[in-house]
């Protein structure tokens, strides 16, 4: 199950150490191991998010962990539903426990989650019961943790965003731009891109060079 652990202490000879050649598993060798069990294992971890409950439509909460792996470069965060196995949306905030595997971060939420699978689909409204969302961490050890979550179905929904620019088309080579962007989600960073559309290929192929910009406390983006 979720975050289940194994105790290699409680038999004898139940775990093994094992080093392998992953293009041609026949190359591997194995060596046992022993844990002492007089020495207790470690409390099993937890995450607690605050605020929690009555979110608004974008929210930046504090995640609090404990008991993790500690100094895990690999740690993983996700709001995810229930009620839809493929609603899970990665974090962009990272948390790397300490020597005493804990953390704090402050991940920016949101009230719909679209699903993986049909991004173009209706989102999984996380304001409705049944969609029981909640906030999952996990570890490379594999811990891993889930918190709900409840949106407040009354709190506004903003608009979608809009950008655009200063300067008035049409554009010359090498032009510097100047951009307007609203309706964003708070305190948050997004990339800034040139692209290029056409007829034969669908969406946008970014142009490498674009640079980062964070929102306003107002979800505005000005560069």
């Amino acid at each position: 199950g979720l975050g289940t652990r194994f105790d290699c202490a409680k038999k004898v000879g139940s775990c093994e150490l094992i080093a392998l050649d992953e293009l041609d598993v026949d190359y591997h060798a194995t060596t046992p191991l022993s844990f002492d069990k007089s020495v207790p294992p470690p409390p099993p971890a937890s995450i607690v998010v605050k605020p929690h409950t009555d979110l608004p439509y974008y929210a930046r909460v504090t995640v609090t962990g404990q008991h993790w792996n500690p100094n895990d470069q690999f740690m993983l965060m996700a709001e995810c539903a229930t009620s839809d196995p493929n609603a899970c949306a990665f974090l962009d905030t990272f948390a790397t426990p300490d020597s005493g595997g804990a953390f704090q971060v402050a991940p920016l939420l949101q009230r719909d989650l679209p699903n993986e699978l049909d991004p173009e689909g209706p989102p999984v409204d996380c304001a409705k019961a049944k969609s029981k969302c909640y906030l999952l961490a996990e570890d490379s050890a594999g811990d891993a943790v889930e918190a709900p979550l409840t949106f407040d179905p009354s709190a506004p929904i903003p608009p979608p965003p809009s950008l655009s620019t200063r300067e008035a088309a049409p554009y010359h080579d090498g032009e510097l731009l100047h951009i307007k962007g609203v309706g964003f989600p708070p305190q948050a960073l997004f990339q800034v891109s040139q692209c290029v559309v056409t007829s034969v290929l669908e969406g946008c192929i970014s142009y490498i060079g674009g640079t980062a910009e964070a929102t306003t406390t107002k979800g505005t983006l000005s560069a």
